[in-house]
């Protein structure tokens, strides 16, 4: 976050305006996680390669294992500062998903809190449609926001995470009620 600070500085020293600077500094943050992420991606297809070869030969504790890894590691990147990036949130629920996939789906696990992958599954899908529901809302909210409210997203955005902060975006300017 204080690499995204600094960078907003500089555009701020630059001319740009606070709205301006806030979107830019955020913009260069996020390009600046892509790379490791892209080493994530690769990563959960090699364990999920090497689950495959794990499972083919019987050995299932393996599987766990790797899938108990890689649940562990998509937990760290939604969790602390780099859960505060959606990108982050967004490939933690593709690594915690591909996880489970090679799985007895209908075992619980204790590394899954006794529950089984079925289940797990279903949640990470209900997280990731309720994410798409709040990018929905949160863009159809995004050009009606006067430059206060853009300069109150962007701060919260680094306080509290960009979810947080779309969240509370939405929350200032409802979805209209498609009923009405």
């Amino acid at each position: 976050m204080e690499a995204q600070l600094d960078a907003e500085e500089l555009y701020l020293d630059s001319g740009k305006s606070p709205r301006e600077a806030a979107s830019f500094g955020l913009s260069d943050m996020s390009e600046e996680n892509l790379p490791e992420l892209s080493t994530i991606k690769r990563l959960t297809s090699a364990i999920a390669e090497l689950q495959k070869q794990q499972m083919d030969s019987g050995d299932s504790t393996s599987v766990a294992n790797l899938s108990q890894m890689e649940m562990v590691l998509g937990s760290q990147l939604s969790s602390g500062d780099s859960g505060k990036y959606s990108i982050n949130q967004l490939v933690s629920l593709a690594t915690e998903t591909a996880a489970l996939l090679h799985l007895d789906q209908n075992t619980s696990y204790d590394f899954l809190d006794g529950q089984t992958p079925a289940q797990v599954l279903q949640q990470l899908k209900d997280q990731h449609q309720s994410f798409r529901e709040l990018v929905g809302n949160f863009s159809a909210a995004y050009p009606s926001l006067t430059e206060g409210e853009m300069a109150s997203y962007f701060q919260r955005s680094q306080i509290y995470g960009e979810a947080a902060a779309m969240q509370w975006v939405v929350q200032q300017h409802p979805p209209a009620d498609p009923a009405k």
